[in-house]
């Protein structure tokens, strides 16, 4: 019989055959020898799966089959979330971002935990460890949160955990605190020398430009996140009141910001009031930095 030829796919574990449509997976494992000990590692393979949606799929079953019933461990959990991340293309990001999140659960809970242990007390001691022995932020403990309880419920989806612990225990809510925060010119002139002068590339791209124009468009309209986000470039206006005094090439200008105020409305072309609009002042140095930085995007 002749050997099957097949070549790697972007999924590890997920092979193509050679000249055909069909999908072979292979699902690496270990077992530990109760007599002696020893370590041995196997491998299972499921041959001509008519697609690759249902290699991945039984690529998935393959690897929640593996753990016990009621016995996964919180790193077994993390694999199995993992395998589910790579096989449904979950972002770069997002995969880093939970394993920070573990990363740092590690410090309180241990690998080999299983979770069908966890219960009121076990819960209220790993949230109050993070706020008085890390003394974490409210919304880093807010995501370390997230993440452990997203674990424990793919366990019970995957059908390795019985019982849902988390069914009886009330999700954590992050304590009110006053994060109110006074910048003074000192700190926003430091701040934005800091990001006018260095760079931070992400995909090509220096994401310290944005960063820059976002600061100066808090410190100087005082606008939220929400709103500053919302800003098109058709949202940059001269006014024609500010024209008759304008200095300089960014003097004059407003921002229209809509959705915030009751400062007056946009009128449609039947009388009917469309969205809530307002008008924030422009000053000189955040419209240089805005127009130039427009220039560098649409260029």
């Amino acid at each position: 019989m002749a050997r099957k030829r097949r070549e790697k796919t972007r999924y590890t574990g997920i092979y193509k055959q050679t000249g055909n449509n069909l999908y072979d997976v292979k699902y690496n494992f270990k077992e530990i020898d109760e007599t002696t000990g020893e370590t041995k590692y196997k491998a299972k393979w499921v041959y001509s799966i008519e697609s690759l949606d249902l290699a991945k799929k039984t690529l998935l079953q393959l690897q929640t089959d593996s753990y016990d019933d009621g016995e996964i461990t919180l790193g077994e959990a993390y694999d199995l979330w993992l395998a589910k991340a790579r096989i449904e293309n979950y972002t770069d990001v997002a995969i880093k971002n939970t394993g920070e999140h573990i990363r740092m659960i590690y410090n309180f809970i241990s690998l080999d935990f299983k979770l069908r242990n966890v219960d009121y007390s076990f819960y209220s001691g790993f949230i109050e460890k993070c706020r008085v022995e890390k003394a974490y932020s409210e919304y880093t403990i807010s995501n370390l949160n997230k993440t452990f309880r997203k674990l424990i419920t793919l366990a019970c989806r995957a059908e390795r955990l019985k019982d849902n612990p988390l069914k009886m225990l009330d999700d954590t809510k992050p304590q009110a605190r006053d994060r109110t925060v006074i910048v003074t010119a000192t700190n926003f002139a430091a701040m934005d020398n800091y990001l006018a002068s260095n760079s931070f590339f992400r995909n090509g791209v220096d994401q310290n430009i944005k960063r820059r124009l976002a600061l100066n468009f808090l410190y100087y309209t005082g606008m939220t996140i929400g709103e500053i986000l919302a800003v098109r470039y058709q949202d940059i206006i001269s006014s024609c009141e500010a024209a008759s005094y304008a200095q300089t090439a960014f003097s004059g200008y407003q921002i229209q910001v809509s959705g915030t105020t009751d400062t007056g409305f946009i009128i449609g072309l039947d009388g009917a009031k469309k969205s809530k609009l307002c008008l924030v002042s422009m000053p000189e140095p955040l419209a240089a930095i805005f127009f130039r930085d427009k220039e560098q995007h649409l260029s």
